[in-house]
């Protein structure tokens, strides 16, 4: 039943209070037991091995910073009582939750192998304090699936999640950064960042198979690095992330208080979504916002260790709503993407100090020159609203020149910034409201070395007449669109 150890919560006595100086605090009871209103029993291993498959947690228990392994395939079922302080290691292990109140103390860490196939965030005691940083809880709630498991994790609670980046080292990290002279111009391999020596940048990682409802909010503290991904996802797949809720980074509360590197570049990789090399990812209904860099980030990776499978293929988003993404709030190189009724607001705009390219989303599939099978491809956009951004669309690589046919469609957008086409290739616009184009600084011409574009049935404000007259030179083309203004700019 568990040995009764006192009326004093372990969260009285420090989550690293040893079990020594717990039985001194007993004997001291009379002088602290205000700080109870609870008793505390102990549970330890023995109570877990002779219980058979389960074991009913009634009580308020204590682990007493211990760690118990449970045995394969075992539950725990809350039934009025409580867990905390202390490690459990599942084995297919499972949890049931009978009572209303959170039973899984801020004291317990999960670790383990848990086949739970409903994980519910009110199950963990919570500190609604604006100081209180969450990343335990929400590592505890995502230690409940895995890879091999299908499961779905609720955050339902009353909530706002305030994580961190763990890391708080020197801020001018991209220094470490590989480099190469081309031209007598050094070359930084920015990149670098997504190498494993530089995994403390990410923060969580949805596992595979997993659905991800989000119906609170989940945002970032202000950081001063210029780099950080809220969720790492590499090589995933089958993940929905949904809900009415929010996961938002630090853009417009960013410390701008030591450089990325340099004086004045402050780094463009703090991703809410990094998603490199994944399959078959769902993002429907929620709120991303705040990127220090983009909002989400689904391509092909490139790096010479990926050489096996560099696809990043499926993507949907439907009814998402996209903001304050400092760099880009999408950014797309990958197959058989569709994104639908997505608003997208506030993107790379000088109040978040946007940086390059500033745009709402980026059709962008980087390393394709070296790796051809990374572009985009079957990739379809529709039905789309923009509103404030730098620039709304953006392509550059989109796909290579000789891809044969079109790679990304662009249907019934009503675009109300510019639009920026430099070295894209094989995208069609059609039906689409497109106020101007974003001159190039080299020429005139802004679908520079781009070819293959065509637009049809679009509707334009102005247009510099030498986008128009050069169209055939590059196989761009123009069908039954209307101008509102033609105009010859100065070169």
């Amino acid at each position: 039943m568990g040995s009764f150890i006192s009326e004093i919560p372990p969260s009285c006595l420090g989550s690293n209070m040893k079990r020594p100086l717990l039985f001194l605090a007993v004997l001291l009871l009379p002088l602290v037991s205000s700080c109870a209103n609870e008793k505390y029993y102990w549970l330890d291993q023995k109570m877990i091995d002779e219980a058979k498959g389960s074991f009913i947690v009634t009580k308020a228990y204590s682990l007493l910073n211990d760690t118990i392994v449970l045995p394969k395939h075992f539950k725990l079922i809350f039934d009025g009582g409580t867990l905390g302080d202390g490690v459990i290691i599942g084995n297919e292990s499972s949890i049931e939750v009978k009572s209303k109140r959170p039973v899984l103390g801020m004291g317990i860490t999960l670790k383990g192998v848990w086949n739970q196939k409903d994980v519910f965030d009110s199950w963990f005691v919570f500190n609604n304090d604006i100081a209180f940083v969450a990343n335990s809880i929400v590592e505890n709630i995502l230690a409940l699936t895995d890879d091999y498991h299908q499961t779905h994790i609720h955050f339902d609670a009353d909530r706002v999640y305030h994580v961190e980046l763990p890391y708080k080292g020197r801020a001018d990290i991209a220094r470490k950064f590989k480099y190469v002279y081309e031209d007598n111009k050094k070359k930084i391999f920015y990149s670098d960042v997504y190498d494993d020596s530089f995994s403390f940048f990410r923060i969580f990682t949805i596992p595979s198979n997993t659905h991800l409802t989000i119906n609170n909010r989940i945002e970032l503290l202000p950081t001063n690095q210029g780099a950080y991904f809220m969720f790492w996802e590499y090589g995933k797949e089958n993940v929905t992330v949904d809900g009415k809720g929010t996961i938002a980074g630090d853009a417009r509360k960013h410390l701008y208080t030591t450089p990325f590197i340099g004086k004045t570049y402050f780094g463009e990789w703090g991703m809410l979504f990094n998603c490199f090399k994944c399959k078959n990812f769902i993002f429907r209904d929620l709120t991303l916002t705040d990127a220090f860099g983009d909002c989400l980030l689904f391509q092909g990776a490139y790096r010479k260790s990926d050489a096996e499978n560099r696809w990043a293929d499926g993507l949907i988003m439907e009814n998402v709503t996209i903001r304050y993404a400092r760099r880009n709030g999408v950014a797309i190189g990958a197959r058989n993407v569709q994104i639908r009724n997505c608003k997208f607001e506030y993107c790379g705009v000088d109040e978040i100090r946007g940086t390059r390219p500033r745009s709402a989303i980026d059709f962008e599939a980087d390393g394709i020159r070296n790796y051809p099978e990374i572009g985009n491809e079957n990739v379809l956009m529709e039905n789309c609203t923009f509103n404030h951004n730098n620039s709304d669309i953006t392509a550059c690589r989109n796909n290579l020149a000789n891809y044969g046919k079109t790679a990304t469609r662009i249907k019934n957008c009503v675009v109300t910034s510019s639009v920026k086409l430099s070295s894209a290739n094989w995208i069609t616009f059609e039906n689409c409201t497109i106020p101007t184009f974003a001159l190039s600084k080299t020429t005139r011409q802004i679908y520079y070395n781009s070819t293959h574009l065509t637009f049809q049935n679009c509707s334009f404000g102005t247009v510099d007449r030498a986008v128009l007259t050069t169209a055939g030179k590059y196989k761009n083309s123009y069908k039954d669109c209307s101008f509102d203004k033609i105009v010859d700019s100065k070169k």
